[in-house]
């Protein structure tokens, strides 16, 4: 055999100038010793075992690709470096082109690839990887080391037989030569036009000689050159042009090969991405992502092309160059579709972790959700995303769901809220009103794979979970309306064993359109804050109050709106499961719940009061229960219990009354159901107390407890110039339903729908009466705890006369308190509030007069009367008012009162003489000092008057109660002009509402029944200055008397 002659030596030399490092070889880890070529002393034959038609659609491209892949896999092996470390370096100069494998450690070359060509770009081509060679069972088909070698891309172990095979056939009919192992591999067709492998060794002193030369290189520390070491190189020559046969059998003549077009080779070149690599691609360690558009649609494994793109037959928006994962037979795709999907989805988590938070348009989460959406919602099936709700990693699904809440996916500058097609009808309108985001409907498969990790929500569900995570409110400064409603809740839920466990809280929701949710783990009810308001708790709840009536009693800190409180229980029982109630049935269960609320809600006291006496407390209340407006019907007494906060401060927040809880020795009082307060004397001034009061019956709701107070001791006492409270010797309990007393009168206090019951003096007490009858809770009954008030007139009143006179003297009294009436404080009628006189709770008051709540310039409330006659032609609706008097006469009027109680218990002895009118066919007048001469007089039309236990009686017409003055109709009203702005009330009256100056007040014409009081004096307070007009003063009253 001829010697070995390289066919490039010719050629010019080119060096890198760096030293490469000795490592084994993809083909074998020894270079001579072992490799089974120590038997062949000279030539062998051995055959491939290959058909010529094998891969018969492959050509030279896909066999320089096989070639390649050696090639690049024998470096990374041989060197030990990483395969996504791999790069290398072309140079491309006049007559060649050099293709550099350099060590990303040490700079060294590692191998080469040179395409020289000539004049007629025909040239040759060798591959060379240093420190590697090749074994002799490399021949045989599945003969490999890289099977299961992950940085390896080859694994059927015949890849260079093949490439050998293809480059030898038509229409490539190109030369295939290796150097390796101290052999040449000569690839050619023998007689039967069968592939063939010839190995032929080198001589012994050529070999000699080569090694000799090659020491003293590295002596001399010289880089390697671009030329093979036979003895421990490997370099595969392709297209040197010689004469060889073919694999035509029928012309079995030698014919010389062709050499390689330049156009072919640049065209082999595409096969990688590592020779000329893409400008935009993202590296990671599970492969690379290419976003350059002229590799759309293209997929490499290792590096290499795989020429079907992806297996699922879809089109692919990017390119991906995978690191790992197994090829059909025939290297044209990824061998199933499903390791191909999971690939890339690692791929895009890789690439979206390096990304970082990066939300634009352009960025890699943008492109990867579009791609998503555009597949889920079936505009376009892209590979890219291939199963992707399944392979796609939290991380990457969580990212995605971040791009989608960012601001780049607002729309109409609103946050996005998402929703699946199988929410509810009213998803959109829940999302808009309720959770103030714009509704986006995403596609089915998109929205479970947000599901599985637990990312979204459906308006249902984020409404629960914003209001089990909504702040809890501040009731640091509740209203009486807040107080009543936790109270009244509280009570309703310990009234049961089956609830009494069960915790409440309030939390500010931000109208999240829900009223409750109930916390089955924590036995805990969350809700909304709007119950605690008068306008949210009325949202879709009528009220038979209007919104001045209520804030106005809820100033007095006196709660009506029971039904509220009523059908928020009723929701948080309708919440209620089969699960809450224990061994309750719970049909039962709800059916007990709200029975016990709607009984105890109404019985509770209401507007607890605690004022401060020398060493004394007074507490005062009010009743609203349905039994309490009905004289003689309401049997409960109520239990007062004066509790020092220092020693049972806990006590305050029970809201239940049971009679084995009482353990504590605190005074405590039984009132009867007619009385309204209690007084607790001899108390300590060093300590502060609190009352709990409710109906003395087991099972009742206590009332809201008011601030804790403590009595006045001496000092105060002196400097305010008060006297200690008589004895008890000197005080009786009185069973009245006015909470007003002489001695200490309270003009805030709102008027109480209840019946006033009669008192008698202590001289006329122990006489039976035959004409009236007393209810027996309104006997005097003498305590240690009796009111302040007394009733012991200031003289023996047994004649007829001195009841008279002391009306008399009541009625200059009265005259001189309306003269210092401060009449700036001018009264306006707040229309659209009128009430008729029967929900006031006055059974016999007489009903022709309309009654409306009226402010005035003080930011004072109180009732207006209006008479249903029609006023004179030349009497003036200013003169036509009833004005609501001071609280000086007040204080008359309650002196009359106890005047009029005396003359009633002694109208039996009397007989009625004087205080009955007898009866007649003519009305009585009224009169009106400013009323002109020929003015039509205003008839009183009969009435049934009052008796002394409030009963009515038909036989005396007695004229309206003149400490009102009329009002005219609102209808009948003429537009006045503007006087004056109001002064701002707690009514929220306009600071710019018309008024009219009220000049006089008319005369009284008749008494008023003992009970009324309060309907004229609800508030009050004093003047100072005079009447504008004091001759128009009030004449003597009861002139019929």
């Amino acid at each position: 055999m001829a010697e070995y002659r390289d066919p490039f030596d010719d050629s010019d030399d080119f060096s890198d100038g760096t030293e490469s490092s000795v490592s084994s070889y993809d083909y074998d880890l020894t270079l001579m010793d072992g490799n089974g070529l120590e038997d062949i002393k000279r030539t062998a034959h051995e055959s491939l075992n290959l058909g010529n038609g094998y891969q018969g659609t492959w050509y030279g491209q896909e066999a320089f690709r096989e070639f390649y892949q050696n090639w690049r896999d024998g470096i990374v092996r041989s060197f030990n470096i990483d395969p996504s470390d791999f790069r290398t370096e072309t140079q491309t100069l006049k007559m060649q082109i050099i293709i550099r494998a350099i060590s990303p450690h040490t700079k060294n070359l590692m191998g080469y690839i040179q395409f020289k060509w000539d004049k007629n770009n025909l040239g040759t081509l060798q591959l060379v990887n240093f420190n590697a060679a090749l074994h002799k069972d490399h021949l045989v088909n599945g003969g490999t080391t890289k099977a299961y070698d992950k940085t390896q891309s080859g694994q059927y172990g015949e890849g260079m037989k093949l490439a050998a095979l293809i480059m030898r056939r038509r229409p490539q009919n190109h030369t295939v030569r290796i150097l390796s192992s101290g052999f040449m591999w000569n690839f050619s067709f023998n007689s039967k036009a069968v592939l063939t492998c010839t190995l032929t060794k080198e001589k012994e002193d050529k070999l000699r000689k080569l090694k000799a030369k090659e020491e003293d290189r590295k002596k001399q520390h010289k880089p390697r050159e671009l030329k093979p070491n036979i003895w421990e190189d490997v370099a595969v020559q392709i297209g040197s042009g010689r004469s060889e046969r073919t694999q035509d059998r029928i012309n079995q003549r030698k014919k010389k090969s062709d050499k390689i077009r330049l156009a072919d080779f640049k065209r082999w070149l595409e096969v990688s991405i590592d020779i000329a690599p893409p400008t935009n691609i993202v590296r990671t360690r599970e492969g690379d992502l290419i976003l350059n558009r002229e590799y759309k649609n293209k997929t490499y494994l290792k590096g290499l092309l795989l020429p079907n793109s992806s297996v699922s037959g879809k089109p692919l928006k990017y390119g991906y160059n995978f690191r790992e994962g197994d090829t059909s037979r025939d290297r044209t795709s990824m061998a199933y579709a499903d390791d191909e999907a999971f690939i890339i989805a690692k791929i895009w988590g890789a690439a979206l972790r390096a990304d970082g938070d990066i939300f634009t348009e352009d960025s890699l989460i943008a492109r990867y959700t579009k791609l998503l959406e555009k597949t889920f919602g079936g505009h376009k099936d892209y590979a890219d995303v291939h199963d992707a709700d399944c392979h796609a990693s939290e991380s990457t699904v969580k990212k995605v769901w971040a791009y989608m809440l960012s601001p780049a996916k607002y729309r109409n500058g609103k946050a996005p809220f998402y929703y699946s097609p199988t929410d509810s009808t009213d998803a959109s309108k829940i999302i808009r009103d309720c959770l103030k985001r714009e509704p986006v409907l995403v596609e089915e498969r998109l929205w479970n794979m947000f599901c599985r990790h637990h990312l979204c929500r459906t308006p249902d569900k984020e409404r629960y979970h914003r209001f089990h995570k909504a702040a809890l409110s501040d009731l640091s400064n509740a209203t009486c309306f807040a107080n009543h409603m936790l109270q009244t809740l509280a009570a309703c839920l310990r009234s049961d064993p089956a609830t009494s466990d069960m915790k409440l809280s309030f939390v500010d929701t931000r109208d999240l359109g829900l009223d409750v949710i109930y916390l089955r783990k924590e036995r805990m009810w969350k809700i909304n804050d709007k119950w605690l308001t008068f306008d949210g708790a009325h949202e879709h709840t009528a009220c038979v109050l209007d919104q001045d009536d209520t804030r106005f009693h809820l100033l007095h800190e006196l709660f009506l709106c029971d039904h509220a409180a009523t059908s928020l229980f009723r929701i948080m029982i309708d919440e209620l499961s089969g699960q809450d109630t224990g061994n309750t049935p719970l049909k039962e269960l709800k059916i007990r719940l709200e029975s016990n609320g709607s009984i105890r809600i109404p019985q509770m006291v209401r507007a607890v009061r605690l004022s401060v006496k020398p060493e004394a407390l007074m507490v005062t209340w009010k009743s609203s229960g349905r039994l309490a407006m009905i004289s003689g019907h309401c049997k409960q007494q109520t239990s007062v219990v004066l509790h020092r906060t220092d020693t049972c401060r806990d006590k305050r927040n029970i809201p239940l009354y049971r009679e084995e809880e009482e353990s504590c020795d605190c005074p405590k009082q039984t009132v009867p159901p007619t009385c309204h307060k209690a007084l607790f004397n001899n108390l300590s001034a060093d300590h502060f107390y609190f009352p709990m009061i409710c109906t003395a019956e087991h099972g009742s709701f206590y009332a809201v407890p008011p601030p804790s107070k403590r009595p006045l001791n001496g000092e105060e006492t002196a400097a305010a110039g008060l006297k200690k409270e008589p004895s008890e010797t000197d005080l009786v309990h009185i069973s009245s339903g006015d909470s007003s007393s002489d001695s200490d009168i309270d003009a805030s206090e709102p008027f109480s729908p209840g019946l006033q019951t009669p008192i008698e003096s202590p001289r006329t007490a122990s006489r039976p009466s035959t004409r009236h009858s007393f209810p027996q809770s309104a006997t005097v009954d003498r305590t240690s705890h009796s009111s302040p008030i007394r009733a012991t007139p200031d003289k023996d009143l047994s004649n007829i006369d001195d009841v008279l006179s002391q009306l008399r003297d009541y009625n200059s009294k009265a005259q001189e308190a309306l003269k210092s009436m401060n009449t700036e404080a001018a009264w306006r009628i707040l229309f659209e509030t009128q009430i008729e006189h029967k929900d006031l709770g006055w059974e016999a008051f007489p009903g022709n007069h309309d009654w409306y709540r009226a402010i005035n310039r003080n930011g004072q409330s109180g009732f207006f009367a209006r008479s249903r006659a029609p006023p004179a032609e030349d009497e003036t609706y200013a003169d036509s008012d009833y004005q609501v008097t001071a609280k000086s006469a007040a204080a008359a009027l309650q002196d009359m009162e106890r005047c009029m109680l005396t003359l009633s218990a002694r109208n039996e002895k009397l007989g009625d003489r004087e205080l009955r009118e007898p009866r007649s066919s003519k009305p009585v007048k009224f009169t009106n000092p400013k009323a002109s001469a020929n003015a039509r007089p205003t008839t009183a039309t009969p009435h049934a008057d009052v008796g002394v236990n409030g009963s009515a009686r038909e036989d005396r017409a007695i004229s309206q109660d003149s400490l009102y003055r009329l009002t005219p109709r609102p209808q009948e009203r003429p537009q006045l002009p503007d006087q004056g702005p109001v002064q701002a009330s707690v009514l929220g009256i306009s600071r710019n509402t018309p008024i009219r100056t009220i000049q006089s007040v008319t005369q009284f014409t008749g008494m008023s029944p003992p009970h009324s009081k309060r309907a004229y004096c609800e508030s009050v307070s004093d003047h100072d200055g005079k009447s504008e007009n004091e001759e128009n003063s009030t004449v003597k009253r009861f002139r019929h008397l």
